[in-house]
C-alpha cells in the first residue's frame, strides 16, 4: 500500500464518529423517544432516526459542529395535520419539561446533547383518494410539507452496498473537505453528488479523485467563489499529472493533503 492510499484510508478513518461518541447519540435518541412516547401516547406511531446520522455518513462531533442528528416522530392524530401550531406546542410543552432547553432551542425543536443537538423532525401520514402521502414540518412557516427522508436514507444505503461499501467513507471525506474549505455545500449537495456520479471501484483513493474531478462542475452550479473554484481546479489537475507519472508519492501526499488536511489532534 503507498503512501497516498494509506493516508486515505487513515483520515477516512478518523472523521467517523467512535464507538462511544454513536452509543452517547443513540442513548440520548432513546430519553428523547421515550419522554415523547410518554407524553404523547398513542399520538405517535413510531420515532426513527433520520438523516445524516442514521446514514451513517456523518462526521466526528469535534470535525463538524453542525452535524445533523434527526429524529422523526410519526404521529397519527388527523388533528394535528389540521392544526399544526397545536402539535407544535404539544412537542414545545413536551420537551421543555423534560429537557434544559433555551428559548430558542424549545421553538426550534431543538434538544441539545454533548455531541450537538437533536432536530426534532414532526411528520404524519396523509391518505387520500390517490393513496398515502408522508408530509413533515416545515418549521419556518409553521405548515406541513410533502416529503419522505426515508426514501433518501435509504437510497444512500443500496447505494453504499452496490459500490462496494465506497459511497458512504467518499461522502464522509467529500464532507470533510467541504467543513475546510468553507461550507458551501448543504449535506444532501454532497450525497448525492456522490451518489450520482460514484462507480464500482475497488480503491477508495481512486474513486475519490475521479469524484474529485467532477467538483468543478458542483462548484460552478452552486458557488459564486472564482478563487475557490480556481483552488480546486488547479490542485485537481495537478494530482492528476502526479499520478499518471506514478513516481513522485511524495509530492502526490503534499497536494492531496492541501484538499484534505491532516486532523489536528
Amino acid at each position: 500500500m503507498n503512501s497516498l492510499q494509506q493516508y486515505t484510508k487513515e483520515l477516512a478513518y478518523a472523521i467517523v464518529p467512535q464507538p462511544l461518541e454513536r452509543a452517547a447519540i443513540e442513548n440520548f435518541y432513546t430519553t428523547v423517544e421515550e419522554a415523547l412516547t410518554n407524553h404523547f401516547r398513542f399520538n405517535i406511531e413510531r420515532c426513527v432516526p433520520i438523516g445524516e446520522f442514521a446514514r451513517e455518513t456523518v462526521l466526528r462531533h469535534t470535525i463538524d459542529k453542525k452535524t445533523s442528528i434527526e429524529l422523526m416522530i410519526l404521529f397519527q392524530n388527523d388533528e394535528y395535520y389540521e392544526n399544526f401550531s397545536l402539535m407544535k406546542k404539544e412537542i414545545e410543552h413536551c420537551i421543555s419539561s423534560s429537557f434544559s432547553l433555551s428559548e430558542d432551542e424549545m421553538k426550534q425543536l431543538r434538544i441539545p446533547m454533548k455531541f450537538g443537538a437533536i432536530q426534532l423532525v414532526p411528520a404524519i401520514v396523509v391518505d387520500s383518494d390517490l393513496g398515502s402521502n408522508l408530509y413533515i414540518s416545515l418549521l419556518k412557516h409553521d405548515k406541513w410539507i410533502q416529503s419522505n427522508p426515508l426514501e433518501f436514507d435509504e437510497k444512500i444505503h443500496i447505494k453504499n452496498n452496490e459500490t462496494s461499501f465506497l459511497l458512504k467513507p467518499i461522502i464522509r471525506l467529500l464532507k470533510y473537505w467541504n467543513c475546510t474549505h468553507g461550507r458551501y455545500f448543504s449535506t444532501e449537495t454532497i450525497e448525492l453528488f456522490a451518489a450520482n456520479r460514484i462507480s464500482n471501484s475497488d480503491s477508495l483513493h481512486t474513486e475519490l479523485l475521479r469524484i474529485l474531478e467532477q467538483l468543478p462542475v458542483l462548484l460552478k452550479e452552486n458557488v459564486q467563489s472564482i478563487r475557490v473554484l480556481q483552488e480546486v481546479q488547479e490542485l485537481t489537475i495537478e494530482l492528476k499529472q502526479l499520478l499518471q507519472k506514478k513516481h513522485d508519492e511524495f509530492q502526490t501526499l503534499f497536494i492531496f493533503k492541501q484538499i484534505f488536511p491532516p486532523i489536528l489532534q
